[in-house]
C-alpha cells in the first residue's frame, strides 16, 4: 500500500512539474499556441494571448451601431496599432489605423474623397502597408483622392453600414465594393442566420429553486474544485486551457459533430473538416499552399452549396445589399462599381492541384456560380461589375513562382497581388470613363 501511495505521489508531482514547465513555456512564448487551439481557450486567456501575438481582440475595437438588424459589427478604435505575422518570410506587418479606425496612409483622411472603397481583408491592409493596398495604389494611378473603408472579417451587409456612417459624408464620385470569392458567402449566411433566428425580446423563464439542503464535506470539496477550475485554471492557466482546447480540437477532427444550420432547413448534417491544402505546380517547381489548412470554410460552403444544403435564399439575399448600394448611388450621385477578387486557387487555376481531388472540380464550380450571379445582378439592378479573375490569372501565369500574388500561409494578396488588382481596376475605370 505504501509503495502504491508513494508511486501515486511521484506521478502526481511529476505531472505537476511538467504542467508548471509547460505553463512557463507558454507564457514566455505564447505564439506556440496554435490558432486552431486558441479559439477554444477561455475568453480571458484567449484575449491575453491574442493581444501578445498581435491578433485583433475586442479590446481594440468599438461596437458600431447598425440599422439593418444584423449581427455585432466592430471596427478598430482610432489610431490602433495592428501587428500581423507574415509566415511566408518570418516577418511582421505593423500598421496604424487612422482617426476613424480604418487603414489609410497618413494624410488621406480628408473631408471629401473622389473614390471610396469597401471590402473585407482583401481591401484592408492585411499583411501589407497602407501604401501597398490596391486602394492606395489606385489613388496614385488615377490621381484621385481615395478613402479606404475596408475592414477584415465582414461581408456585403456590413459594407453598406460602413458606407452610410463613414463614406457618404465624403461625397464620393465613385464607390467600389470589392467582393472576395472565398468567404463573402459565409458572411452572408451568418447575417441570414442572425436575422432569421435572433430574438430581440427573449422570454424570461423564472424557476423556483428547490429547498436548500445542508452542505456536507463532499459538497464543500466539489465547490472548491469548481472554484479552482472555473475561477483560477480557466481564467489564468495557459496550460490548462491548452489541454482543454486540444481535447476539443481532436474531438472535432476525429468525431465530427452533428450540427444544425439555418441554411440546411433545420436538418442535422455531419460537418467534416475539409482538407484544403494544395500545390501550385509550375514548369520549374511546385509551391505548397495553405500548409496549415486554414480557411476550410471556403471548401465547406462550396460543398454545401453544391449539395444544395444552403437555401437559395441565402445566395439570393446578396441581391439586397447590392440593390441598396445602387439606391444609395442614385440618392448620393456616385457611380456604383462592384469588383470581384478571386481566391488564390482560382487565380492559379491552371497550376493548382488539391490534395483532396474532389475539390479540383468543386472549387472552380463555386467560383463560376458567384461570378455568374454577380454579372446577372449587375444587369438587373444597375451597378457596374468588373471581374478581376482574368487579370489575376494572366499575371499569375506570367510571374510564376518567382513573384506570388497571394501569401502561401494565409492566402491573402501580397503587395504584388494588390498591384495587379489596382492596375486591373484602373484599366476598367479608364476604359469606362467612370471618373470623367
Amino acid at each position: 500500500m505504501k509503495k502504491f501511495l508513494s508511486s501515486l505521489f511521484k506521478l502526481f508531482f511529476s505531472l505537476l512539474f511538467a504542467l508548471v514547465l509547460l505553463e512557463a513555456g507558454l507564457r514566455l512564448f505564447p505564439n506556440l499556441v496554435p490558432l486552431d487551439f486558441l479559439i477554444h481557450f477561455n475568453e480571458k486567456p484567449r484575449a491575453e494571448i491574442a493581444s501578445r501575438v498581435g491578433l485583433k481582440t475586442k479590446g481594440e475595437t468599438i461596437l458600431l451601431e447598425r440599422e439593418d438588424g444584423g449581427p455585432e459589427l466592430r471596427i478598430f478604435k482610432p489610431h490602433t496599432t495592428v501587428v500581423w505575422p507574415i509566415e511566408d518570410n518570418g516577418t511582421y506587418s505593423v500598421v496604424k489605423m487612422d482617426r476613424n479606425g480604418f487603414c489609410n496612409p497618413p494624410g488621406n483622411d480628408l473631408p471629401q474623397a473622389d473614390i471610396v472603397t469597401l471590402g473585407d481583408s482583401f481591401t484592408w491592409c492585411h499583411a501589407v502597408d497602407p501604401e501597398e493596398t490596391w486602394a492606395n495604389q489606385l489613388s496614385e494611378m488615377t490621381g484621385m483622392s481615395l478613402y479606404n473603408l475596408g475592414m477584415g472579417g465582414i461581408g456585403t451587409f456590413e459594407y453598406i453600414q460602413i458606407l452610410k456612417k463613414f463614406g457618404l459624408q465624403r461625397s464620393p464620385r465613385l464607390v467600389i465594393m470589392n467582393i472576395y470569392e472565398g468567404n463573402d458567402l459565409r458572411d452572408l449566411d451568418r447575417y441570414y442566420f442572425h436575422r432569421l433566428y435572433h430574438d430581440d425580446d427573449p422570454v424570461e423563464v423564472i424557476a423556483i429553486p428547490p429547498p436548500a439542503q445542508p452542505a456536507g464535506l463532499l459538497d464543500h470539496l466539489a465547490e472548491g474544485y469548481e472554484f479552482l477550475r472555473e475561477e483560477l485554471l480557466q481564467n489564468y492557466s495557459y496550460a490548462y486551457n491548452l489541454a482543454g482546447a486540444a481535447q476539443e480540437y481532436f474531438k472535432e477532427v476525429d468525431s465530427p459533430a452533428q450540427t444544425a444550420s439555418a441554411s440546411s432547413e433545420g436538418s442535422t448534417k455531419e460537418k467534416r473538416k475539409e482538407n484544403f491544402k494544395y500545390q501550385l505546380v509550375f514548369s520549374d517547381q511546385s509551391v505548397p499552399f495553405n500548409p496549415d489548412n486554414v480557411d476550410t470554410d471556403e471548401a465547406e460552403y462550396a460543398r454545401r452549396l453544391y449539395e444544395q444544403e444552403i437555401r437559395f435564399e441565402v445566395l439570393a439575399m446578396l441581391r439586397e445589399p447590392l440593390a441598396e448600394f445602387v439606391t444609395l448611388a442614385r440618392q448620393n450621385e456616385f457611380i456604383p462599381l462592384v469588383t470581384y477578387t478571386p481566391s488564390a486557387y482560382t487565380a492559379y487555376e491552371a497550376q493548382v492541384v488539391f490534395e483532396d481531388p474532389s475539390l479540383g472540380e468543386l472549387m472552380p464550380w463555386f467560383s463560376r456560380q458567384q461570378r455568374t450571379f454577380l454579372e446577372q445582378q449587375a444587369q438587373e439592378i444597375g451597378y457596374i461589375f468588373v471581374d478581376l479573375t482574368p487579370a489575376l490569372q494572366t499575371a499569375a501565369k506570367a510571374r510564376g513562382a518567382k513573384e506570388l500574388l497571394y501569401y502561401r500561409y494565409d492566402l491573402h494578396l501580397t503587395p504584388a497581388g494588390h498591384t495587379v488588382v489596382a492596375e486591373a481596376i484602373n484599366q476598367a475605370v479608364q476604359e469606362l470613363d467612370l471618373l470623367e
